[in-house]
C-alpha cells in the first residue's frame, strides 16, 4: 500500500519532467528544422532567380589593398621551424579565424612606443595552411611562435602578447619552455581582459571566472554597447585601457 502511494505521489512530478522534456526537444529541434528550412528556401530561390552568380565565387589573385597598409608596418613573410610560412607586421595575436588586421587600431597606437609584431597563425590569413591536423597541435603554436622571436633577431624578449581567448591558452604554455633563452612572464603577473557587454559569443558572466586561473591580480573591464570584437568596435576606449594598465605604476614595480 505503501509503494502504491508512493508512486501515486510521484506521478506529477514524473509527467511534469516528461512534458518538460517533450517542449525542449520540441522548442529545440523545432527552431532548427524551421530555420533550415528557411536557409534552403532562400538559398533555392536565390539560385532560381541567379543560378551563376549563387554558385560562384572570385578568387582574389591579391589581398585587398587594407591588408598591405604600410600605415601599419613593415609587411614581411617568415618561415618557421618546419617550413611554414608566416606571415607578420612590424607582439599581438589575431583572433580565432581571423587575421592581423582586426588588431590593426592597436598597431597604430602602441608603434611609436613599442616594438610590435602583428603574426598571423597557420591557417589564417597569408599565413600557410597544413592540412594535416597534427600540424595545428599545441607544441606546434609553442613553437611558432619561440621561432618568430628567432627570426626577428631578439635575444632577449619580455613575452607580452594580446590575444584571443582561443589562443590565450598557447601563451600561457610557453611559459613552460623554461628552456628556452628568453627571459618569460610567469603566469601570476597582472592581467587584464576587455569584455564586450554585447558579446554574443561569450556571456559576460564568463568573465568572473577566469580569476581563479591567474595567480596575479585580474582587472576585468567590461564596455557597453560593444560587442565581441572589442578592438575593432571601440578602438580608442580598448586603447585607453591598455595604456592605463601598462603604465600603471603598480603593475610595473609587480613586473619587476
Amino acid at each position: 500500500m505503501s509503494n502504491s502511494l508512493m508512486h501515486l505521489l510521484l506521478l506529477p512530478t514524473r509527467l511534469s519532467l516528461r512534458i518538460l522534456s517533450l517542449v525542449y526537444y520540441i522548442l529545440v529541434y523545432g527552431t532548427a528544422g524551421i530555420t533550415a528550412c528557411l536557409v534552403l528556401i532562400r538559398i533555392a530561390w536565390t539560385g532560381f532567380r541567379d543560378p551563376y552568380g549563387t554558385f560562384q565565387w572570385t578568387a582574389r589573385k591579391r589581398p585587398p589593398d587594407c591588408l598591405k597598409d604600410p600605415a601599419l608596418g613593415d609587411h614581411a613573410y617568415l618561415k618557421g621551424r618546419i617550413v611554414i610560412r608566416f606571415h607578420k607586421i612590424a607582439g599581438i595575436m589575431h583572433l580565432y579565424m581571423t587575421c592581423r588586421y582586426s588588431w590593426r587600431y592597436q598597431l597604430q597606437e602602441f608603434s611609436s612606443h613599442y616594438h610590435t609584431v602583428a603574426l598571423d597563425l597557420r591557417g589564417c590569413g597569408d599565413s600557410d595552411a597544413p592540412v594535416q591536423l597534427e600540424e595545428y597541435s599545441l607544441d606546434t603554436l609553442l613553437y611558432d611562435i619561440r621561432d618568430t622571436i628567432d627570426e626577428l633577431g631578439l635575444k632577449s624578449v619580455t613575452l607580452s602578447f594580446l590575444c584571443h581567448w582561443r589562443y590565450s591558452v598557447v601563451i600561457v604554455h610557453f611559459s613552460f619552455y623554461s628552456n628556452t633563452l628568453y627571459k618569460h612572464q610567469d603566469v601570476g603577473v597582472p592581467c587584464m581582459l576587455i569584455w564586450g557587454e554585447a558579446d554574443n559569443i561569450l556571456v559576460e558572466g564568463m568573465s568572473g571566472g577566469t580569476r581563479p586561473y591567474v595567480r596575479g591580480p585580474v582587472f576585468i573591464h567590461t564596455i557597453p554597447e560593444c560587442s565581441h570584437w572589442v578592438q575593432q568596435d571601440q578602438p580608442e576606449r580598448v586603447n585607453k585601457l591598455m595604456w592605463d594598465f601598462v603604465l600603471d605604476k603598480d603593475i610595473i614595480k609587480h613586473n619587476r
